[in-house]
């Protein structure tokens, strides 16, 4: 299971990735700053919001996965750890993002920053991974397969 599951991210990537997410939240405090001339504490609950709804969704995805899989515990136990590094990148961003689009909507009195950014969070973290389902589902029997093949092969 974990041997698809490792993160893709190097050091510099992961750097990057935090830098673009500051980027973010500076470029959407500059148009609410620039452009708004309101605050709405709701939408800007709402952006953040949607961001810990796309860390949540997250981990259900990868508990479906799990459940789908029948993974040994030991095996859940390596994958959640081999996954560390990926969630110490991916759940900040989620934050930034949030805080952003939050910014953003709060500062133009405006639903449709965050409504894009729910949107986006609901078809990247739900919508997609529940259509590749089925995939998912074909690839980790077929790693199964493979992998009680070889160990029957070794047996003999």
């Amino acid at each position: 299971m974990t041997r698809w599951l490792r993160d893709p991210y190097s050091p510099p990537v992961r750097w990057l990735m935090f830098v673009s997410g500051l980027l973010v939240i500076f470029a959407c405090s500059l148009l609410a700053l620039g452009v708004g001339h309101h605050w709405s504490w709701g939408l800007f609950a709402w952006g953040i919001a949607a961001g810990l709804l796309a860390i949540a969704c997250y981990e259900a995805m990868f508990r479906l996965i799990v459940v789908v899989s029948r993974a040994p515990a030991a095996e859940v136990a390596d994958a959640s750890r081999e996954l560390k590094p990926r969630r110490q990148t991916l759940f900040p961003l989620f934050g930034a993002y949030g805080l952003a689009f939050g910014i953003a909507s709060a500062g133009l009195a405006s639903i449709w920053p965050d409504l894009f950014w729910t949107a986006l969070v609901i078809l990247s973290e739900v919508v997609f991974p529940l259509a590749l389902y089925p995939f998912i589902k074909r690839r980790i029997e077929l790693i199964k397969q493979r992998s009680g093949g070889a160990e029957g092969a070794e047996a003999r």
